[in-house]
């Protein structure tokens, strides 16, 4: 799939700009990848390390899973209140110039305009830059308990 910000930069503006989001994606998700395995391997001890990471790789995985398997149901729905006059509909209107081909299935099947299933999206994918805004705030208050003293953990 598309990541969020390249989504939003393909329908409001295509080309370079969706290719240079999508490019910034990968090399975030690399760098949040790498300092994962770094933090989670200061937290192992050295006689349990592979039972240790295996364990702490899988919590880490399960938010996103739990999550990622309801973002169908959160753009249908969000796609419909857009299409229905709810909160999200007050950002249809950005979404007037679409190709006439964009989202035309997607709506169709779900009975909804073009408009409305890109507002969807669009509401998705500001709810998961929130989800992670709160996991940066997260990691940088652990970071400041932390300063001076790595292996404190409380």
């Amino acid at each position: 799939g598309i990541p969020g910000g390249a989504f939003l930069a393909r329908v409001l503006h295509p080309h370079r700009l969706a290719h240079q989001v999508g490019q910034i994606s990968g090399i975030a998700g690399g760098i949040a990848g790498t300092a994962l395995i770094a933090y989670l391997s200061s937290l192992t001890a050295t006689g349990f390390t592979a039972s240790q990471y295996a364990l702490f790789t899988s919590l880490y995985a399960l938010p996103g899973t739990l999550i990622s398997s309801q973002s169908g149901r959160i753009v249908e729905t969000s796609a419909r209140a857009a299409e229905h006059g709810g909160a999200i509909s007050l950002i249809k209107g950005l979404f007037t110039q679409l190709p006439s081909e964009s989202f035309a299935a997607a709506g169709a099947k779900l009975g909804v305009s073009a408009q409305a299933m890109a507002a969807g999206y669009a509401a998705f994918f500001f709810y998961t830059f929130l989800m992670g805004l709160l996991g940066v705030g997260l990691s940088l208050r652990v970071a400041h308990r932390m300063k001076g003293n790595p292996l404190r953990f409380a």
